[in-house]
């Protein structure tokens, strides 16, 4: 189970939906819980071992600030594709501010900002599964 005892690992690289977000990753992150919010229950707070530099743009007109974090919400955004699984899967990302801490549930999703979206990559699976290529390392 994700976000259980044994702390799932992954690593989210940029899919589309924003170029400008795509110089934040590829990023390795540890899945620390699941969180619902008032329809959903399956969006993850994911915390990156590396923090990202993002500028936001805030108000109208718009203005700009930088973001600093290195905690994330993703969702699957692919229907029976749940993050966790062997196989990849594409998912929304959303920055979590440090003022934004602790998180309330239900998760108002709207109150975080929607970055892009990315391909979740699980690693303690694969490390599990024996990904391609491992045995050819232990050899080595």
């Amino acid at each position: 189970m994700l976000g259980s005892k044994n702390m799932t690992r992954i690593r989210l690289e940029y899919f589309d939906q924003n170029e400008d977000f795509a110089s934040c990753l590829p990023r390795v992150a540890t899945v620390l819980k699941r969180i619902a919010t008032s329809n959903v229950d399956d969006w993850y707070h994911v915390e990156l071992d590396q923090p990202i530099e993002y500028q936001i743009k805030v108000g109208d007109p718009y203005r700009y600030r930088v973001v600093e974090t290195n905690h994330l919400l993703i969702r699957s955004r692919w229907t029976d594709h749940p993050i966790g699984d062997i196989e990849p899967t594409s998912v929304f990302i959303v920055l979590v501010e440090r003022e934004q801490f602790p998180l309330v549930t239900p998760l108002q999703i709207e109150k975080y900002h929607h970055v892009a979206w990315g391909m979740c990559h699980t690693l303690s699976n694969a490390a599990q599964q024996g990904a391609p290529g491992d045995a050819a390392k232990r050899r080595a």
